[in-house]
């Protein structure tokens, strides 16, 4: 047996929603969520992240990216701001949103209480 315990992490939230479950969740409207999305894949901050995926025929977008795009916007739009941003942490965006999060263990350590 391994002396490490497995540990696995689940979020109780989706982080990739269809364009039109964005649309309803932000209260936006579809121009303006594409719009955003376009800006977005444009940022320096998050290249290299999988801002949308094409899945079952539809785009689905990253909600975390999303909202931390929406909360540093301005700041993002001009360079010499942009500069001081912390960077992109999914992380800390779970943290804001105040998202629970399930850590366990793989169910051997569970039963032996070693965890």
């Amino acid at each position: 047996m391994n002396d490490k315990a497995k540990i696995y992490v689940e979020y109780k939230s989706q982080q990739y929603l269809p364009v039109k479950g964005m649309v309803d969740h932000y209260s936006m409207s579809r121009s303006s969520v594409d719009r955003i999305v376009k800006e977005i894949e444009e940022c320096p901050r998050y290249k290299g992240q999988w801002i949308s995926i094409n899945e079952w025929g539809g785009k689905m977008i990253n909600t975390l990216i999303f909202e931390d795009y929406l909360h540093y916007r301005t700041q993002l739009k001009n360079k010499n701001l942009a500069k001081g941003l912390p960077p992109y942490s999914p992380a800390k965006v779970r943290e804001q949103r105040g998202e629970i999060m399930v850590v366990y263990a793989d169910a051997e350590r569970m039963v032996s209480g070693n965890v």
